[in-house]
């Protein structure tokens, strides 16, 4: 089963595709794809896109997935914030990322001709990783270590910051991306 998890965010979307293969009862989660699309900026930087030039350019993206890497049996995208934290979005934040998710929703069932399954970030980790890393302020970190630990190629040519050193954000929203696309919604899957 080939199954593509999507981190959605109005400036970058994590991309990334795994295999859910059974052999010889050994159960396989082989990496395809792991990847970003940048829908922050134009090409040269300054003017910032709006909806509608992002969904074009995500559409696009995903045009290219269904070629290159069709079919795929399970679209999964990380659900909306459904709750207010201190420090956090807010309601203007949440409210535009609500209907651009909804956009990427609505394009990838065109595209792939299925519904896309909206998960909960926490029952993602929970059913990718085994745990929840609830009340960790560090969440994103802890599990970038777990993509880095199963997935090491990932981060082989992955962008860094210049002069600061260390990836570059987008890295938490394609290690998202990982945990979404390591889930198979609604099935339950013998241990390794």
């Amino acid at each position: 089963m080939r199954v593509l998890g999507l981190d959605v965010s109005t400036s970058t979307i994590g991309i990334c595709i795994i295999d859910h293969i059974v052999e010889n009862d050994i159960y396989k989660k082989n990496m395809v794809l792991g990847t970003y699309l940048d829908l922050h900026k134009d090409e040269d930087k300054k003017n910032p896109r709006d909806r509608i030039d992002k969904a074009l350019i995500a559409i696009s993206e995903f045009r290219n997935l269904l070629t290159n890497y069709g079919p795929i049996d399970s679209i999964n995208i990380e659900d909306c914030l459904q709750s207010f934290r201190p420090g956090g979005s807010n309601a203007k934040s949440t409210n535009t990322l609500m209907m651009f998710n909804g956009i990427i929703q609505f394009a990838i069932f065109l595209i792939f001709k299925k519904k896309p399954h909206m998960i909960h970030p926490t029952s993602a980790r929970k059913k990718a990783w085994e745990q929840t890393f609830k009340g960790s302020g560090e969440t994103k970190k802890l599990i970038m270590k777990e993509v880095w630990k199963k997935y090491p190629q990932l981060f082989d040519n992955f962008p860094t910051k210049p002069r600061v050193g260390g990836y570059v954000d987008q890295i938490y929203d394609m290690c998202d991306a990982v945990t979404l696309a390591l889930c198979i919604p609604n099935v339950k899957i013998m241990k390794k």
